[in-house]
């Protein structure tokens, strides 16, 4: 099977780099996951990327603004990973109730097997997210050193993908971002 041929590679927004590591009363730090301000700073365990736009950014609609992005797959059977993206999610709609409102409900950015486009297998079978940013992600190779690849060569990689969520709430739509 395709995605069980290459090797790990590491993606991480550039905006983390600003990130301070330091714990204080407001942070709170664990193995993969940082809360910093109104933002929950997670990093994966292995997953898959899908139809990656890390090198241009891309828009499938010409009024939505460009971005960098890629489709990341978490296979069902990998509930470890599940269970760590679900704890992040929740911690980003505990600070958007705080920010918000008690009322709020907050849409996940983890979408169960099936929902976003079922017929791709990709999508059939697992757990897919849909990050975004307009700062360039920086990769990194197993050995953390900076390399530079063509979106093409990225396609199907394991990967850990350094992300930061937080909630919204804007014109009635609220969602962890």
């Amino acid at each position: 099977e395709k995605m069980k041929r290459f090797n790990l590679t590491t993606i991480k927004s550039a905006k983390s780099n600003n990130t301070e590591n330091t714990k204080t009363k407001n942070n709170k730090e664990d193995n993969n996951m940082k809360i910093n301000n109104n933002e929950v700073k997670f990093t994966t365990n292995k997953v898959v990327l899908h139809n990656p736009h890390i090198n241009n950014m891309w828009s499938y609609n010409d009024t939505i603004p460009k971005k960098y992005s890629t489709a990341i797959i978490v296979p069902e059977v990998d509930t470890e990973t599940l269970s760590s993206i679900n704890e992040a999610v929740e911690q980003a709609k505990s600070i958007g109730r705080k920010l918000y409102g008690e009322h709020i409900e907050f849409t996940s950015p983890l979408r169960e097997p099936g929902i976003s486009n079922s017929l791709d297998p990709y999508y059939k079978f697992n757990y897919t997210m849909f990050p975004s940013t307009i700062i360039k992600p920086t990769v990194f190779n197993e050995d953390k050193q900076k390399i530079d690849l063509p979106d093409s060569k990225i396609e199907g990689h394991y990967a850990r993908v350094s992300i930061s969520f937080y909630p919204y709430s804007h014109k009635g739509k609220s969602g962890i971002g």
